[in-house]
């Protein structure tokens, strides 16, 4: 959740996961991911939703590596008027760090960087026109 003076960012991204030991796990995810702008007197509303996979690799307690792949439907060539939606594929990879809040839950920061992306990528085109990705929660039992 962000807000700011001129909008507002929401973004849920439940997951669930398989953990094979302590150092590897799988998991899927949905994503929905709602950007708010205000400009002047116009506001600009940007949704897009999907799902993805992923794998993670912890070497250490406090640090793990994540690779996923998602699929999201977003505005079509970014129309600001028009209903049309189209597909974006997102490939991540990145770096994350993780702090035990009790025996069996963290809270986490991961940054990834968008491989490959797509014309419809809403990462690394508009609207946040970056292919880092920086993500945090928290995890039970995981």
């Amino acid at each position: 959740l962000q807000l700011t003076g001129n909008g507002s960012l929401i973004d849920l991204s439940p997951n669930i996961g398989y953990k094979f030991n302590k150092y590897a796990s799988v998991g899927v995810q949905g994503i929905f991911t709602n950007l708010s702008i205000r400009y002047n007197s116009f506001t600009y509303r940007y949704m897009f939703y999907g799902a993805g996979a992923f794998v993670r690799f912890k070497p250490l307690p406090y640090l793990f590596l994540q690779a996923e792949y998602d699929v999201l439907s977003v505005p079509d060539n970014f129309a600001i008027a028009s209903p049309k939606r189209t597909i974006a594929d997102v490939y991540l990879a990145g770096l994350g760090l993780r702090n035990q809040m009790g025996p069996r839950s963290c809270y986490y920061l991961l940054l990834m960087y968008e491989f490959m992306p797509t014309p419809n990528s809403p990462y690394t085109n508009w609207p946040f026109n970056s292919p880092l990705v920086s993500r945090a929660g928290f995890n039970i039992n995981f």
